[in-house]
Parts: C-alpha cells; sequence; structure tokens
C-alpha cells in the first residue's frame, strides 16, 4: 500500500459519532447546557439571539468532546429549544445557520471559556508527528494511533483535528515507520552477527 494515501481508520458510523452533534438526554443537557457565570456573561453579549443559544449549544457539545462543529439548525433543534426554554428563557428563533466566520467567533469564544486552543498544523503538527512516531515504536496500528493522536490533543488541550487531518498524518507516520523497520533490523542482525563472528 502507498502511505502518500490516507489509512481508513474509523468507519462511517465511527466518524459521524465522534465528529457529528451528541445525542443529548435530558439529563445530559441538564448537565452540559449548564453555565457558569462567566459562561452566561458572554453569552449574554452576543447581540443576535440565534447566536447565544447556539455558543450554549456548542460550548456544551465542547464540553462532551473537544470536537469543532458546524451543525445544521435542525440538527441541533431540540438541543437550541431547551435553550432557549431553560437557560436563556426567550422568545426562540427563526431557523438559521451560522456563516463560517460566526461559527470561527462563536469558537473562539469556546476556546476562551475552555482553556483549549484551535488545532493549527503549523503550530502542533510537528510534535503530534513526532509523538506518534515514538507511540508506533511499539504498535503502528492505526486505530491505537488515532486515540493516542486525540489523547495528545487532550492533555494539550487542543481541539481534536478533522478526521482528514489525522489520516494524513497517521499515514505519514506508518509509512515512515515501514521504512524504517527494515533499516533498524539489519543493522540489529549486523550487531548480533558481528558479535558472533568476535567470540568464535
Amino acid at each position: 500500500m502507498a502511505f502518500e494515501e490516507r489509512v481508513q481508520i474509523l468507519s462511517e458510523a465511527e466518524q459521524d459519532e465522534l465528529y457529528g452533534p451528541p445525542a443529548f438526554t435530558s439529563a445530559d443537557q441538564r448537565f452540559f447546557f449548564s453555565l457558569n457565570d462567566k459562561e452566561l456573561a458572554i453569552a449574554k453579549s452576543l447581540r443576535h439571539r440565534g447566536q447565544r443559544y447556539m455558543l450554549v449549544v456548542l460550548l456544551g457539545y465542547f464540553k462532551a468532546k473537544p470536537v469543532v462543529l458546524n451543525p445544521g439548525f435542525h440538527q441541533i433543534k431540540q438541543d437550541l429549544k431547551y435553550v432557549y426554554q431553560t437557560v436563556l428563557p426567550g422568545p426562540g428563533c427563526r431557523p438559521f445557520n451560522l456563516t463560517p466566520k460566526e461559527n470561527e467567533r462563536i469558537y473562539q469564544r469556546v476556546f476562551q471559556l475552555c482553556n483549549y486552543q484551535r488545532w493549527n498544523v503549523k503550530d502542533h503538527g510537528a510534535a503530534l508527528r513526532d509523538y506518534l512516531s515514538q507511540q508506533a515504536r511499539a504498535w503502528t496500528a492505526p486505530r491505537h494511533l488515532f486515540d493516542a493522536a486525540n489523547e495528545y490533543c487532550s492533555g494539550q488541550k487542543i481541539a481534536i483535528p478533522a478526521y482528514s487531518t489525522l489520516q494524513k498524518i497517521i499515514s505519514q507516520v506508518v509509512g515512515a515507520n515501514r521504512n524504517t523497520w527494515p533499516r533498524t533490523l539489519s543493522v540489529q542482525c549486523h550487531a548480533v552477527l558481528s558479535k558472533h563472528w568476535r567470540s568464535s
């Protein structure tokens, strides 16, 4: 297999579960959408009512799993309804979708409140690749490296990168490890044989 291609790590169902809006129960809604004073103040500072509701929803989702989402209104309308009926009581809002800029501005506030960083390949890519290269010395299974990448990002307070980004990085790590292993084995065998010849 050419490892310039991206390895398949997650099934479509697993991708949807990680990178789609979570399905909250009533108990989940009460827990994840509850706001402290700072969160409430920032939510109320937004001028557009719909964006206030969306901030609360996306903040709650991020607390559940640190992934950047841009869901459509109808995907999350039940959670939005819970927010405007319970958390920020108001008249609700008409269906709308966030523009990319609006989504980015809301997530800037989410990152601030959660003390997280947005994934940036320039700032974080090399360090993650080095970490996964170390992990690959023990086990190169792509799913193992994917889980290790998520654990690394969580420990560094970095939002989980897009699936395609992790696919690319893990493919590079696995490919590099496969290219390195034969050379390492050859060196080790040569060292063992040399030791044997000297002792003969």
